[in-house]
């Protein structure tokens, strides 16, 4: 959980303050992010600059970058977290259309109005370069994924006429550092603005500056 100490500074006016990414190290599978945060401080009228180390447990992936931010919050919802918590699975589909450059547009604002530009639409869709011939075969498997954002796909598949199955539901599995075990649902996501760390904790640390 984010400290206290540390939520009082972000929240007290996002506008004065700056964040930025100091450090990054990965060691033992985990990872630790050291951040500086500076503002100015409107009850004891002067500026403050702290630093503080945020360890992780059960690190999964992150995103850096080192932009400036204003913002540090800790999500158990979102859909970056889908590939963790979700079941996976398959999306096959049985049907054409004439209108695939359409289809295919449909399905990119679906996969952006969830990831932005923080996951690939190539990782989801089979043979993305060859998506006319693939939909103009009348059948074949489309996509891979979470069952959520397969869900949102088929809506859209739906929409153009086109029947389609998802089959799987198999639970995602991650490297604990010892060995491959299943996802328990606990991944949380950190966002730091443009940055995201995701993991099952995040602890902090301040530091002296």
């Amino acid at each position: 959980m984010i400290p206290n100490k540390l939520k009082k500074v972000i929240n007290n006016d996002p506008e004065d303050i700056e964040i930025f990414i100091k450090k990054v190290n990965f060691e033992n599978q985990e990872l630790k992010v050291n951040i500086i945060v500076s503002g100015y401080d409107y009850e004891k009228q002067n500026d403050f600059t702290e630093e503080w180390e945020i360890e992780t447990k059960n690190y999964r992936t992150s995103k850096i970058s080192f932009n400036f931010s204003s913002n540090i919050e800790i999500l158990t919802e979102h859909s970056l977290l889908w590939e963790f918590v979700d079941k996976h699975s398959e999306l096959y589909f049985n049907g054409t259309t004439n209108q695939y450059e359409k289809l295919f547009t449909d399905l990119y604002k679906v996969h952006y109005s969830s990831f932005q530009e923080y996951a690939s639409f190539q990782d989801t869709i089979n043979k993305l370069q060859e998506f006319g011939e693939l939909i103009q075969s009348g059948n074949g498997l489309l996509a891979k994924g979470p069952n959520k954002l397969l869900e949102n796909y088929g809506k859209i598949l739906t929409k153009h006429n086109i029947k389609y199955s998802i089959i799987g539901n198999n639970t995602p599995i991650f490297w604990n550092g010892n060995e491959a075990v299943g996802e328990d649902g606990l991944a949380k996501l950190l966002f730091i603005d443009d940055s995201y760390i995701i993991a099952d904790e995040f602890m902090f640390i301040e530091k002296d500056v």
